[in-house]
């Protein structure tokens, strides 16, 4: 009797353990699906620009050039290229292949609407998932084309840009900043319009100080860090600082400068407030 408990006992751990392991196995493929768009011909139109600029990869975020992670519906990028509309994601379109990058949260909703006829789904934070440098890396090397990776530099931090730039360096391969391409190729009659809503001033009587207040403080921590200037270029810091709001960003209170290549910068400078 207590032998056969022993066996049963066995035979259940090694189940669990054959489950185990299966479910670690990686796989950046998903099963295509009804619901899911097709890119095809996006894809095409996009490697067309990928050779004119002779890049080897293109990669596409998923932030406004304020970096923020909610957007206005005319700066969806990564969600139109890819068919994968959360808000949280990187994708890279190479001149053979295209992957997107998403986190946990997001891995059943990008089941359902990524094309995984022409894309591989990266599901970060899952074993064996490269990041989306490491997988660049194994796409580059130091002979034109595959030596340039292009990136549209204003939707990008400095401490990114370095980052990745340096691990392409070690394969003779470098990031080229270049124009939006996807705003080339995503046309005017398929793409919602810029918002020009009115930005309104957010009462006192809500906000509890004065902007000019909360700027004066700010320059005193400028001088009090021996800095000139502090750049602000947050949305909803902007909005914050000035006690103002806006409507252009869906279910966020904040407003942009919606001109073509411009975006809200503010600088504050000591000499101007103390």
């Amino acid at each position: 009797m207590r032998r056969s408990i022993f066996t049963v006992v066995c035979i259940i751990l090694f189940c669990h353990q054959l489950t185990f392991f299966n479910a670690q196995q990686t796989n950046f493929s998903c099963e295509i699906r009804p619901s899911q768009a097709n890119t095809t011909e996006k894809l095409q139109q996009l490697r067309f620009h990928l050779i004119e600029n002779n890049l080897t990869a293109y990669i596409i975020f998923s932030e406004d050039e304020h970096q923020s992670e909610y957007v206005q519906l005319y700066d969806e990028r990564r969600a139109w290229i890819t068919g994968f509309l959360g808000s949280a994601g990187v994708a890279v379109v190479t001149r053979d292949s295209a992957a997107l990058w998403t986190d946990g949260r997001y891995w059943t909703h990008a089941e359902d609407e990524l094309d995984c006829q022409n894309w591989y789904l990266m599901r970060s934070g899952q074993s064996g998932v490269p990041s989306t440098t490491n997988w660049l890396l194994s796409h580059v090397n130091a002979t034109s084309p595959y030596n340039r990776v292009g990136v549209a530099a204003q939707f990008v931090a400095s401490s990114w840009w370095s980052s990745v730039n340096n691990a392409l360096s070690t394969q003779g391969a470098s990031l080229v900043e270049v124009k939006e391409l996807i705003d080339l190729i995503w046309q005017s009659s398929d793409r919602p319009v810029r918002p020009a809503n009115d930005v309104f001033v957010h009462e006192l009587n809500y906000t509890g100080v004065k902007w000019q207040d909360k700027v004066k403080t700010i320059a005193r921590l400028i001088q009090a860090k021996n800095a000139n200037a502090y750049i602000v270029t947050l949305l909803d810091d902007v909005a914050w600082l000035f006690n103002l709001r806006g409507s252009d960003i869906p279910y966020n209170p904040f407003f942009k400068v919606n001109f073509s290549y411009y975006f809200l910068i503010i600088i504050i400078k000591i000499d101007s407030f103390l």
